[in-house]
C-alpha cells in the first residue's frame, strides 16, 4: 500500500473526497448564484471556479501534510493526491452540469447564446466538454499547488527545538 511516511492511500483517497466535496459544493453554489442573477452567459466569469479550486487542492494538501507526521508533502504521493481530487471534482460537477442541461431548455439556450459552439452539443457532450475543462485545468493548478509545498519545511516550533538543542551541545568543555 502506498504511504507518505504515516499516511495511507485509503486516508488520501479520504482528504481528496473530503475537499473534493467542499469544493463542489462551492461551485454548485456559485453556479446557482450564477444561474439566479442570470450572469450565466458571461463566460469570463466561469474563471472565478479555478479559484475555488485552487483553495480545495491547498487545503487538500495542507491536511496531507497535517496527518503525516514528519510535516511533510512528498512530490509524487502529492500528485496523486491531486489527481483523485480533480478527478473527482471534474467528473462531478460536469455530471451536474448535465443533468442541467437535460432538465431545462432554458439552461441550454443560455449556454448556447454565450458560447456558440453549445448550440450544437448535447447534454453529455456538453458534461463531457465541463468534465474535461476542470480536469485539465486542476491538472495544471496541480503542479503550481505543489510548487508550494515543495520545500517541505519543518513547522517553527521544531527548528527553534533543534536549535536550541544544539546550541547546549556547543557549549560543552572537555
Amino acid at each position: 500500500m502506498a504511504t507518505i511516511e504515516n499516511v495511507s492511500f485509503t486516508s488520501m483517497r479520504a482528504i481528496a473526497i473530503k475537499y473534493g466535496l467542499l469544493t463542489l459544493l462551492a461551485l454548485i453554489a456559485y453556479f446557482l448564484l450564477m444561474w439566479d442573477l442570470n450572469l450565466i452567459k458571461y463566460t469570463s466569469l466561469h474563471f472565478v471556479n479555478y479559484v475555488f479550486i485552487f483553495i480545495g487542492m491547498y487545503l487538500t494538501l495542507k491536511e496531507l501534510r497535517k496527518q503525516d507526521h514528519n510535516h511533510r508533502t512528498d512530490y509524487l504521493p502529492g500528485m496523486g493526491v491531486l489527481y483523485m481530487y480533480a478527478a473527482f471534482v471534474s467528473v462531478s460537477f460536469g455530471f451536474i452540469m448535465m443533468i442541467t442541461t437535460w432538465q431545462d431548455a432554458t439552461f441550454h439556450g443560455q449556454l448556447a447564446s454565450a458560447i456558440p459552439h453549445w448550440g450544437d452539443l448535447t447534454p453529455p457532450m456538453i458534461g463531457f466538454e465541463v468534465a474535461s475543462e476542470v480536469f485539465l485545468f486542476s491538472v495544471v493548478m496541480a503542479l503550481t499547488v505543489l510548487q508550494l509545498f515543495k520545500r517541505n519545511r519543518v513547522p517553527n516550533n521544531f527548528k527553534i527545538m533543534k536549535r536550541n538543542k544544539e546550541a547546549k551541545h556547543s557549549h560543552v568543555t572537555w
